[in-house]
């Protein structure tokens, strides 16, 4: 398949990804910096500043999307299974990958934002184009009302479309 490197080809995501269903899924509880300033750590009165703030939401939030899909998952008519993936080197890292029984993935990255933009979608361009043909459809679940195209076969989708 194209977009491999050294001739290598692929016919399942598995080996490059975790099951979402292990336990070592990044924790959505972190300890407290108390008295650290800047991004990452927080104020005097332990308020949350720079990237850990928006980890506040974030975090849960994923845990309770993926939660969500692995439920829906199970009562599909079709067999899916959901991974994880993440490079050793941390240049991309996919919430949820839906590999279909058909070969098919579809990637889906959770964001806690009402405006989500092509920047959240990333790592999904990057699947689309290292996958090809096997990649179906790359999503972002937001928190905001609409859907919102972000490229070919990208688009952002609110969060409440999974009770639709």
């Amino acid at each position: 398949m194209a977009g491999h490197r050294h001739g290598e080809t692929r016919r399942d995501v598995s080996p490059h990804c975790r099951r979402t269903d292990r336990s070592d899924r990044p924790s959505a509880h972190r300890p407290s910096h108390r008295g650290r300033r800047g991004v990452g750590g927080s104020d005097d009165w332990g308020q949350p500043t720079g990237r850990r703030s928006a980890d506040l939401l974030g975090r849960p939030l994923e845990t309770f999307v993926v939660a969500r899909l692995r439920a829906q998952a199970t009562l599909s008519e079709r067999r899916c299974a959901l991974h994880h993936l993440r490079q050793h080197d941390g240049r991309h890292e996919i919430d949820v990958i839906a590999e279909l029984d058909t070969g098919h993935i579809i990637a889906i990255e959770v964001k806690a934002t009402a405006a989500p933009t092509s920047r959240d979608a990333r790592h999904l361009a990057w699947l689309r184009d290292e996958e090809g043909d096997r990649f179906v459809a790359g999503l972002v679940l937001h928190s905001g009302p609409g859907t919102i195209p972000l490229g070919d076969r990208l688009g952002a989708v609110p969060i409440c479309a999974l009770w639709r």
